[in-house]
């Protein structure tokens, strides 16, 4: 009889083990939400925006990316006030130098010093006690991936000089960054692997061989607005459970 009740307590003991595992799993994906549809609704706005009207807004609106995603964990008088005076400093450089390059490098630093902000102060007042601890938490690797990727892409197409690159190369190099973000994200949300595929091969194939770089940034356009979509369904899920 004891082993018997030593094993059943060995089974509820493991089940609520899962069940943590399952609940902080929300968790994280919940977070990264707030990302996806930030950052889908950033992009496609500024894709339709430079396919329909030929003027996009990539610089003035990464900010408000950044605070869309960030103001729901930290609060949204920081994340504004950290987000403010990020987009003056790079707003500044861009005034002080008229130089992409040094200005885009002030967009980085600044990114990665608002996040590391907005992180402090969220762990300050206790809204990252839900995550799982960050040795073994997967989704702000997916986040690093994701900052990796764009920000390596912004330098090599900066190095590059877009005026130099065949027709439609450019477009090609992002849709196959940002293919390959979706495509890791696809550990948290796995509609996200074909996603990835279908950006990470159409895209280049649409802009390079197909001869259609319209076309390739109208699906780039498309992607996002399914991440973001995505993104909304995840939070839905989340409110409902």
């Amino acid at each position: 009889m004891r082993s018997d009740d030593q094993a059943i307590q060995e089974l509820l003991d493991a089940v609520d083990i899962l069940r943590l595992i399952a609940m902080k799993g929300r968790s994280e994906v919940r977070h990264f939400a707030h990302y996806m549809i930030a950052f889908g609704l950033y992009s496609a706005f500024n894709i339709f925006a430079a396919l329909l009207f030929g003027r996009s807004f990539w610089g003035p609106t990464l900010y408000v990316a950044f605070w869309g995603a960030t103001a729901p964990l930290a609060g949204i008088l920081p994340a504004s006030l950290v987000w403010a005076i990020a987009g003056i400093l790079a707003a500044g450089i861009w005034a002080a130098t008229r130089s992409p390059d040094w200005t885009l490098g002030a967009v980085l630093l600044t990114a990665a010093g608002g996040i590391g902000a907005v992180y402090t102060v969220a762990a300050r007042r206790g809204r990252l006690a839900g995550m799982p601890p960050l040795r073994v938490a997967i989704a702000p690797k997916i986040g690093w991936a994701w900052g990796i990727l764009m920000g390596g892409m912004a330098v090599l197409i900066a190095g590059l000089s877009p005026a130099s690159l065949p027709a439609g190369a450019a477009t090609a190099l992002w849709g196959y960054a940002i293919g390959i973000g979706l495509f890791l994200s696809g550990v948290l949300v796995p509609l996200f692997f074909p996603l990835g595929l279908l950006c990470a091969f159409g895209v280049p194939l649409l802009a390079l061989f197909a001869g259609r770089p319209d076309l390739a940034f109208a699906l780039e356009g498309l992607m996002s607005l399914a991440m973001a979509a995505l993104g909304l369904r995840e939070l839905c899920r989340a409110a409902a459970s």
